[in-house]
């Protein structure tokens, strides 16, 4: 693994896009999801609309990077839709990742956006399905961006229906697996639980929650610098 990259990560911005000049030169720019504005979340054409005039300049002009990687989000619906994948291809200068690998410079990256629980939202996973998903995650993947944390991760919420924790157990159990068998993926980025901002070492991994938005949605938390 080239551990010589410069890597700079996101997630959580929810329509309010840092200013360009504030993005350090890298190599390679992380995008974790839930890059659309909140307020309008299940509107898939104001989705559309800002995809278009707002997200598609900054994200082509604006970011200084040599690659940049993008994955959905739950508040990303119109990245649900059939059509966005062509779409992005044609208009964005990035790689979208949807259970997709690329490599990069020695460095083998994996997307995936699906999170357990949040039924009536984007990229909503039963434990069936992100279980058969996360599984196929290659072995030999350098970088797991997922949108959401693994259980017991950067995941601690105030208290909800959902308990303390809002992590995914699915996703927990392929670190807790692929460590004891001798492959343990060495970066998860992610992002999703706005208070759990920060670093944690666990599982032979370095885990990287980037979150741009504090619990009360104010982009308050700093670009996050990877160390591979």
């Amino acid at each position: 693994m080239n551990s010589e990259l410069i890597i700079y990560a996101i997630s959580d911005m929810h329509g309010e896009l840092p200013d360009p000049d504030t993005i350090p030169e890298c190599d390679v720019f992380i995008i974790a999801g839930d890059s659309c504005p909140w307020q309008d979340y299940h509107d898939v054409i104001t989705q559309s609309v800002w995809l278009n005039n707002v997200f598609k300049p900054w994200i082509n002009e604006g970011v200084n990077a040599s690659k940049i990687i993008l994955i959905g989000g739950n508040h990303d619906f119109v990245m649900q839709d059939r059509d966005f994948k062509d779409w992005a291809v044609r208009n964005l200068w990035c790689d979208y990742l949807e259970d997709k690998r690329i490599d990069y410079k020695g460095v083998t990256f994996y997307g995936t956006p699906w999170v357990p629980r949040l039924k009536n939202w984007a990229f909503y996973g039963t434990e069936d399905k992100l279980t058969n998903t996360f599984a196929l995650i290659p072995d030999d993947t350098d970088v797991l961006i997922s949108h959401g944390p693994p259980l017991g991760v950067n995941d601690a919420i105030a208290k909800s229906i959902f308990g303390e924790h809002a992590g995914s157990e699915e996703l927990a159990l392929q670190f807790q697996s692929r460590e004891r068998n001798g492959y343990a993926i060495p970066v998860n980025i992610h992002g999703h639980i706005h208070e759990g901002y920060g670093f944690t070492e666990k599982w032979g991994t370095k885990f990287y929650n980037v979150s741009a938005k504090n619990r009360d949605y104010e982009s308050v938390n700093e670009l996050v610098k990877i160390e591979l």
